[in-house]
């Protein structure tokens, strides 16, 4: 299913309609994109989702608390749905999760993803953080090293080439 999303390039002073893919349409929800090496990460969470038949009454969809991380290169965006796991030692049999809102706000900070508020059927002031390091990843990519065979020893030196890192 394609979901409908423009971005405008600056630099050349034009509109792009990204190829773009994910479960089913949404609205009203929270989102942010960060640069983390190599690519943008598209962050998306919660809003309303629904599918609409033509010559069907419109509704109001439903609410989720899906959180969807998308690899921004080019024109082409390839995403997930983040799935939370359960740590070893917990008695929990399921990952505690935000309940699913939309008109939420979203920001990064840290390398943790924080949602605050919210709407289901009624305003919520709660607050969520979620470490996001085993999501994205380290923050620099490294592209090559050289030299690219024989031993590395004591003095040897190595020309590491990426971004992230200096």
């Amino acid at each position: 299913m394609r979901s409908d999303m423009w971005i405008y390039n600056v630099t050349d002073n034009e509109w792009i309609e990204p190829e773009f893919m994910y479960d089913i349409p949404r609205w009203n929800h929270a989102d942010f994109m960060y640069a983390y090496p190599p690519h943008w990460k598209y962050f998306v969470f919660g809003g309303s989702t629904g599918i609409f038949e033509e010559g069907v009454d419109r509704n109001l969809g439903s609410f989720t608390n899906k959180l969807h991380v998308f690899d921004v290169e080019g024109d082409n965006w390839t995403g997930k749905e983040v799935k939370l796991e359960i740590a070893e030692d917990s008695t929990d049999t399921k990952p505690i999760m935000p309940q699913a809102r939309d008109s939420c706000k979203m920001i990064f900070f840290e390398n943790q993803v924080v949602v605050f508020g919210g709407w289901n059927n009624k305003w919520l002031s709660d607050m969520w953080c979620l470490n996001t390091s085993k999501i994205t990843g380290p923050k620099y990519a490294i592209y090559s090293i050289t030299p690219k065979r024989g031993p590395v020893t004591g003095k040897t030196k190595v020309n590491i080439k990426g971004v992230g890192f200096k």
